[in-house]
């Protein structure tokens, strides 16, 4: 909108203490918050820790959208009706949640703690939508497609080349924030939760993801890991 004001934040979701920082400044600022959308995500080729001592990809695509989601929540319930939106990806279907090893220390794969994450991730959606099922935020999970972002640019040798190659074929970013944006916007999806979406349609996701059992667990580690309390 053009007589918009926009407001440009920092924020380092690799740390909690940030993370925690950028909270109390919103707060601060703002009484209420519309709709929250976690898309930042990460992959290395390498096995990388935060200074929290966490696996940097669990960190950022999971435990830091895990943290935002609760810290804001009583903002997001000051809304007419609050909005969480979870970005995952397709690769969730090849994911596991290793919980004896969650930063993959005994055998680090990139593409391993990637998915891993994205099952999280959409496991973590449906068991907060459980949670939030009596109030009016909702909670919901995408995979924008294939998108042409630079997230794989650290790639050497051969996967460089694949890389690049399957960018050529892959969406604009543009593309790619529409089902995002549709979940942010459109009255169509108003009181839907818990719910996975492809191409701004409702998609069944992995048979693991419905594992409300493996939910819980999952929503205990990242509790865990974190020092977030459900209030």
């Amino acid at each position: 909108m053009p007589q918009a004001e926009i407001y440009v934040m920092r924020l380092d979701l690799s740390s909690q203490n940030a993370i925690r920082s950028f909270v109390k400044d919103f707060q601060s600022r703002f009484y209420h918050l519309d709709v929250l959308i976690n898309n930042a995500g990460v992959v290395n080729k390498h096995l990388i820790k935060t200074k929290d001592g966490i696996e940097e990809t669990f960190a950022v695509n999971m435990l830091a959208s895990f943290m935002l989601n609760n810290l804001l929540l009583p903002d997001l319930q000051r809304a007419e009706q609050g909005k969480i939106i979870n970005m995952s990806s397709w690769t969730h279907t090849k994911g596991k949640i290793n919980f004896d090893d969650i930063n993959g220390e005994r055998r680090y794969s990139g593409l391993r703690a990637y998915a891993q994450s994205a099952l999280a991730r959409i496991l973590i959606t449906y068991e907060q939508a459980r949670r939030l099922e009596h109030t009016s935020v909702t909670v919901n999970t995408l995979h924008p497609g294939g998108i042409r972002t630079n997230i794989g640019k650290n790639n050497k040798g051969v996967l460089a080349t694949l890389y690049n190659f399957i960018q050529l074929f892959q969406r604009s970013p543009a593309q790619g924030a529409a089902t995002s944006l549709y979940l942010a916007t459109s009255d169509e999806v108003k009181n839907i939760s818990g719910k996975y979406f492809v191409g701004k349609k409702q998609t069944r996701s992995s048979d693991l993801s419905y594992d409300r059992e493996l939910a819980a667990r999952c929503w205990n580690l990242c509790a865990s890991l974190t020092g977030i309390e459900e209030k």
